[in-house]
């Protein structure tokens, strides 16, 4: 009796300690592409990452972007969304990694437009009171003949240079959960001047690159989603697995995304 009474203490210590405390600051950076020029790809990349993201899950945050030509007056070439507020977030930073075909026969210079989403809330008389936030910005790149291939291994040279941050101070609880996400706590986020970012804490290996370069097959978004993919990717440091995002319709009437997010266990 006294063992079992000393494990369920361990257990429910380490419980305990594993706990999310607040504040918290969450950063969300663009890894891939960078303001660079890079040759044309089969899979062209798109790699965002979220840092700390145990305390990103009550900002319920969203991802939406598209890839167009600079200069054309056209239809966007590719695009996705991911929602986030579900996902498992067992590493720390969680990439969620994406990549188009449109970009393998190609040169000119092109723009990715990128929107995070998020949700918070604060409290008032009638309880708490929902708010959301956006944050957009575009990365202007290069696709030419004889240049670099894509890379996904961070240096010092190669730290995210977009993000957005949050100093996330606390949460409150939601009584409608179907109007937040179905979750039942909002994160309540500091008015003040975000925190700075800390962008090249992120660190992409050889290892790690090879592997998200290995799935981006079964990551293909808009215009040509992912087909069966039964590929895996293991090795003594990670596995990788993955699920599928949503589909709609954007606010670019003609365009319909696939997205498909996955994290390192």
């Amino acid at each position: 009796m006294l063992l079992a009474c000393l494990v369920s203490l361990i257990f429910l210590l380490l419980a305990c300690g594993s706990a999310q405390t607040y504040p918290a600051t969450v950063e969300f950076d663009v890894v891939f592409p960078l303001n660079d020029t890079y040759a044309p790809a089969a899979l062209f990349p798109i790699v965002f990452a979220i840092q700390n993201p145990q305390a990103s899950v009550p900002l319920t945050l969203s991802i939406e972007w598209y890839l167009g030509r600079v200069g054309s007056s056209g239809d966007w070439l590719a695009g996705g969304f991911g929602d986030l507020p579900w996902i498992n977030f067992s590493t720390n930073p969680y990439f969620v990694v994406m990549s188009t075909t449109t970009l393998n026969n190609t040169e000119g210079v092109f723009s990715l437009l990128w929107t995070l989403y998020s949700g918070n809330c604060s409290e008032s008389l009638g309880g708490t009171k929902l708010g959301s936030g956006v944050a957009s910005n575009h990365t202007r790149f290069t696709i030419k003949n004889g240049a670099q291939q894509p890379s996904l291994v961070t240096s010092s040279d190669t730290c995210p240079a977009q993000n957005v941050t949050f100093n996330v101070t606390g949460t409150l609880p939601v009584s409608g959960a179907a109007e937040y996400g179905e979750r039942d706590i909002c994160a309540v986020v500091a008015e003040e001047p975000p925190p700075p970012a800390n962008p090249c804490a992120i660190q992409v290996d050889d290892v790690m690159a090879s592997s998200m370069s290995a799935i981006l097959p079964c990551v293909t978004a808009y215009p040509i989603w992912s087909g069966n993919c039964t590929s895996t990717v293991n090795s003594s440091s990670l596995a990788i697995r993955s699920s599928f995002g949503g589909m709609g319709l954007t606010w670019v009437a003609t365009c319909l995304w696939l997205s498909l997010l996955f994290w390192v266990l």
